[in-house]
């Protein structure tokens, strides 16, 4: 089942970005792992989801190869791709500060880990480490990330240790405290996107 708001026009883009928290940085705490986070400036056809998630059938090797597109082949991962934070660090510094969350698109939006002293951390993940959240406020912020404001195509992989009221996997702050994109996991495991626009 899915759920989805939606608004006709562009996103603003002009908050943080926010993974496994609300904008709030208190609220609708994610409980479980993340890996292989990406963010695309474009929506993905089905054949180019499907063909990433049928090529990842094991926990060893790489989950993308990343490099200069010398070729300039249309379908090259790097293409249109925003951030992309693998989350395979052994050690994230929780401060709160300290962009230790490395994104390895090539864009340089590294993330922070917070809260202070007791954030996220990597384990063991789908493609070597993933990030760990206990659901007592841990999350990444990625800060002024230049997210898409047309089309897009977020992926990851995701384990939800529990059920709650509502599980954020993404949060993009409109800049003032509000929603401007959520995607979660509600209590009934129904995935809810929703795009909300005020401009």
């Amino acid at each position: 089942d899915r759920q989805t708001d939606r608004s006709t026009t562009a996103l603003a883009n002009t908050g943080d970005f926010y993974i496994g928290i609300d904008s709030d940085e208190a609220s609708n705490e994610w409980k479980g792992f993340r890996d292989d986070i990406k963010v695309y400036r474009f929506a993905r056809s089905a054949a180019q989801i499907k063909a990433d998630f049928v090529g990842k059938g094991t926990a060893k090797g790489a989950s993308a190869v990343l490099g200069e597109n010398t070729q300039n082949l249309p379908g090259a991962l790097s293409n249109g791709l925003v951030g992309y934070w693998r989350m395979d660090e052994s050690d994230w510094t929780n401060d709160c500060t300290t962009t230790s969350v490395t994104d390895s698109s090539g864009n340089g939006k590294n993330g922070e880990s917070c809260p202070s002293t007791t954030g996220p951390d990597p384990a063991s993940g789908k493609f070597g480490n993933a990030g760990s959240f206990d659901g007592t406020e841990d999350y990444i912020t990625i800060a002024s990330p230049d997210l898409p404001t047309g089309d897009f195509t977020y992926a990851a992989w995701i384990y939800k240790d529990s059920a709650s009221a509502a599980d954020n996997i993404f949060h993009g702050s409109d800049g003032s405290g509000g929603d401007e994109l959520n995607i979660r996991i509600n209590s009934t495991d129904q995935v809810v996107v929703r795009v909300n626009n005020s401009v």
